[in-house]
């Protein structure tokens, strides 16, 4: 029984920005000499996901940040009052 073949990071990574870029993805497998073209596809679809993981977790960083600033604003308001009286 054959082992399966394992591709670089990279690699696929070229691979698949050259599918994005409009190439062929049974032209890609058979330029790499890939099993199928399907590897080409699969590849392609786990990046999407991972580049769109990567955009929300950018996201709620944001938002996060914006949300620690404004906490920060309250206390500060907070600290001037309490100094005004006391």
């Amino acid at each position: 029984m054959k082992k399966y073949q394992k591709y670089s990071k990279e690699l696929k990574q070229e691979i698949v920005n050259r599918y994005w870029n409009g190439e062929s993805g049974y032209k890609l497998a058979k330029e790499y000499d890939l099993s199928v073209a399907a590897l080409v596809y699969q590849w392609a679809n786990v990046a999407k996901k991972y580049e769109r993981c990567k955009v929300n977790r950018s996201d709620k960083l944001v938002i996060e940040n914006q949300y620690l600033k404004k906490q920060l604003k309250i206390k500060e308001k907070e600290l001037q009052k309490e100094k005004l009286r006391g």
